[in-house]
């Protein structure tokens, strides 16, 4: 990814609103130690800012709970610090090393007044993983809408990505998950508008 391209493209986020901004960016989104910070948010376009503290973080890769989830929109994330992996996969009529999984139709936790994420159970099935991808900083991947994945980052070191979604598209949002009906963070509980300045440093 070009350096003056991504320069450019976080110029373009100065102008916003700096309280609708931490309105709408949380700390441990969904995943204990994944804080996202939106940037710009437009109907075509929305860039956040994701950071992963050291030592805080539950996406490391020994933890197997990770969900595979698929999106609303296609996207594109370059990091900008340390490394993740991106983890693609499809689902398997045989049984595969990735074992077997809970299939869930959901509601995002953005899209209700509860901001809480709500699951429709559908099937248990497997899973195959297609793609493995290391992104080093200065790197980036791109992902589809209709592609299934999950990520992976370290918990030994500081890992910030640029996130930037594309218009939304008519998807049914589907996560699989290890164990059946997982746990979410309730998201009106972590804005970083809510928690204050000093406790989200800390």
């Amino acid at each position: 990814m070009d350096k003056a391209f991504t320069r450019n493209l976080l110029e373009l986020c100065l102008d916003q609103n700096l309280q609708q901004m931490l309105d709408k960016s949380y700390k441990d989104y969904h995943v204990k130690g994944f804080s996202s910070i939106i940037l710009s948010c437009s109907e075509s376009l929305t860039i956040r800012l994701y950071i992963c503290c050291p030592g805080e973080t539950e996406l490391n890769p020994s933890n197997d709970n990770i969900l595979v989830h698929n999106h609303s929109f296609d996207f594109q994330t370059q990091v900008l610090t340390g490394y993740m992996e991106n983890a693609i996969y499809e689902v398997s009529k045989n049984e595969t090393a990735e074992g077997t999984w809970y299939q869930y139709i959901y509601e995002s936790a953005l899209r209700n007044q509860a901001q809480e994420m709500k699951l429709k159970f559908i099937d248990q099935t497997y899973l195959e993983l297609v793609q493995l991808q290391r992104v080093e900083a200065g790197l980036s991947y791109f992902l589809n809408h209709s592609e299934f994945h999950r990520i992976f980052v370290p918990n030994d070191c500081l890992v910030s990505m640029l996130f930037w979604q594309h218009q939304k598209v008519e998807q049914t949002p589907i996560i699989f998950s290890k164990v059946p009906q997982p746990e979410f963070f309730q998201l009106k509980d972590y804005t970083i508008a809510s928690l204050g300045k000093q406790k989200f440093m800390t």
